[in-house]
């Protein structure tokens, strides 16, 4: 089922407790589809939302911080009746995650944080994405940040002999609106460090790892991992930022894993 209204859309198919996935920048809800595919083979329900000004869903006029996305989907699932989820945040889509717990902790029955961290940026990641806004604000022209993006998404394996992938994730990445662009590159610069939050998750967590990441190594996020009790930490190798796209397989046994401990 596709939910589409002026605020937001996003791929649904619901049963019992849903896996809510949450999107990367600057592609779309559908960089989840080998796991929106796995899941509804095996009857679990998801949840997969687009932020606005990405996919599907509109753009919204007021400044958001990263606060904003999260307050988007809890207002979906709240909408939907959904008291409890399993959450799967990837790189930005583990900002909102975070986010999300801070401010409606009781929702989450389980958490997937993959390529992603709980620090807030340092001072020259900060001044980089800034930097990026003020570009793309002039040029109105995305395709020098997708073109960059595309070298840290992947491997260069995949990028040498996975043509079909690559030009999935372009595809997604030039569905964001501009606007939407811009906004959750200042929404990602100002949003607070969550590392305090870690220890608090006293519900089955699982931290993904890419092992040629180079956006977030993974031995950041095997700190982070261990600031979790009980979570479990997984490397997957030879992939790179965006892990759930080009090991698919792999990443899916890991959610697996995950889904069984909080249902």
């Amino acid at each position: 089922m596709l939910k589409d209204d002026k605020n937001l859309h996003a791929s649904i198919f619901y049963e019992g407790i849903p896996v809510v996935f949450l999107h990367a920048f600057p592609v779309n809800h559908k960089m989840w589809q080998p796991q929106m595919d796995y899941l509804r083979s095996r009857g679990v329900g998801y949840i997969a939302p687009d932020y606005p000004g990405f996919g599907m869903s509109p753009l919204v006029e007021e400044e958001m911080g990263i606060s904003g996305y999260g307050n988007y989907i809890y207002a979906l699932l709240q909408e939907m009746g959904i008291r409890r989820a399993i959450f799967a945040g990837l790189s930005m889509g583990g900002y909102v995650a975070l986010s999300l717990f801070r401010n409606y902790p009781l929702l989450f029955g389980g958490l997937i944080l993959a390529n992603t961290r709980a620090a807030d940026d340092n001072p020259e990641a900060r001044q980089n994405r800034l930097d990026t806004v003020e570009r793309i604000r002039r040029t109105l022209n995305v395709s020098p940040l997708i073109d960059n993006l595309l070298e840290k998404f992947f491997t260069q394996t995949t990028r040498s002999h996975s043509p079909e992938t690559m030009e999935t994730a372009e595809s997604l990445m030039r569905e964001a609106t501009v606007a939407g662009v811009i906004q959750a590159q200042r929404a990602m610069a100002s949003r607070p460090d969550s590392t305090a939050l870690l220890k608090e998750m006293h519900f089955p967590v699982t931290v993904i790892s890419g092992e040629d990441d180079p956006l977030i190594p993974m031995e950041e996020m095997q700190a982070m991992a261990a600031e979790i009790p009980a979570a479990s930490f997984h490397v997957i190798r030879k992939a790179a930022h965006l892990s759930n796209l080009e090991r698919p397989d792999e990443f899916n046994d890991i959610m697996w894993q995950l889904i069984q401990k909080s249902r």
